[in-house]
């Protein structure tokens, strides 16, 4: 049985924005040393269900701080995005990454 950790990032109050992204980079971080085997994040624009505009750019950090979790978006607004853009952003992490 494979695990997988969600994260939306939500934002309950506004003036700790700052706060929740940190709470959920630690989260990640003892996600994949309690073995977890994979995050997901969402994309969200305008809304405190979720904060993270740029997976790409968080999932490209994550790529740098973790070893062997594997990384991936639970979604991505795509008419938001221009495909060949998307597509070199995605293939940027895979490298990144080591195809995790």
């Amino acid at each position: 049985m494979k695990f997988g950790l969600f994260h939306s990032i939500q934002l309950p109050d506004p003036t700790q924005q700052v706060k929740y992204y940190k709470d959920a980079l630690a989260q990640v971080l003892h996600a994949e040393k309690l073995g977890f085997d994979s995050v997901w994040i969402t994309e969200h624009h305008f809304s405190r269900h979720g904060i993270v505009s740029s997976t790409m750019s968080l999932l490209a950090y994550l790529a740098g701080v973790t070893e062997r979790i594997r990384l991936g978006t639970a979604v991505t607004v795509l008419p938001f995005h221009n495909p060949i853009q998307l597509a070199e952003e995605v293939a940027t992490v895979d490298l990144l990454s080591d195809g995790r």
